[in-house]
């Protein structure tokens, strides 16, 4: 086998690698480790965008980086956002009523 032949047999390899590796950290990162994937959960309770980002932020607190905190707080701010269209969508439901 030649030289070059070899270098880029080696080379295939380690790129293979490095590409398994990169899909592992995009489709199953560590910090959202468990029994059930989040996304798993997400879809299989129709949550929608704020309340899954909230259970995804609460999931992987403390895992992704020490100070829970930060996700927590990212946590909450969904829920508050989703609290807050719920709540407007309630006023548009009782306008709508009022008026009929």
């Amino acid at each position: 086998m030649e030289v070059q032949e070899e270098v880029c047999l080696r080379y295939s390899g380690i790129e293979e690698e490095r590409k398994n590796h990169m899909e592992e950290k995009i489709n199953h990162p560590s910090y959202y480790g468990g029994k059930i994937e989040c996304i798993d959960y997400i879809d299989a309770h129709n949550l929608g965008f704020s309340l899954g980002n909230a259970v995804k932020y609460i999931t992987r607190a403390g895992r992704k980086s020490a100070d829970a905190r930060e996700d927590l707080k990212k946590a909450v701010w969904y829920l508050q956002h989703e609290i807050a269209r719920l709540d407007k969508e309630a006023e548009g439901e009782n306008h709508g009523k009022a008026e009929g």
